[in-house]
């Protein structure tokens, strides 16, 4: 699956977690930015990435802020983006499940990295 994935500063380090994750389970990731020595807006990166997921270019998509209220606000202004914001993998579950998110955003002030 190709998977987009964007973060604004305060997501950094839980964006390269989730994609260092997602490729050893045998994804394409394409990293849309937000980095260390690359910041962006949270908006900026949003808007990306809900217009690739809605073009087809990519599958699905990850978006992480600090809450990542805002990422999933911007994404779903996009037509056929479903954002779900979700703390843990039940809510992700049900979100694609039940109402079929095509892209999560993740929230890096509540979200914590488990090895």
């Amino acid at each position: 699956m190709i998977i987009g994935l964007g973060a604004d500063t305060f997501g950094v380090e839980l964006k390269e977690n989730v994609k260092e994750h997602l490729e050893a389970a045998g994804h394409v990731c394409i990293d849309l930015g937000g980095s260390s020595d690359r910041q962006r807006a949270y908006y900026d990166v949003a808007h990306e990435l809900a217009e690739k997921v809605g073009s087809g270019a990519y599958e699905r998509g990850v978006l992480v802020c600090g809450t990542g209220m805002g990422m999933a606000i911007v994404a779903n202004k996009h037509l056929g983006m479903y954002a779900a914001v979700c703390e843990d993998a039940a809510t992700a579950v049900k979100a694609r499940s039940i109402n079929n998110a095509n892209v999560l955003t993740l929230g890096s002030m509540f979200t914590t990295i488990q090895g």
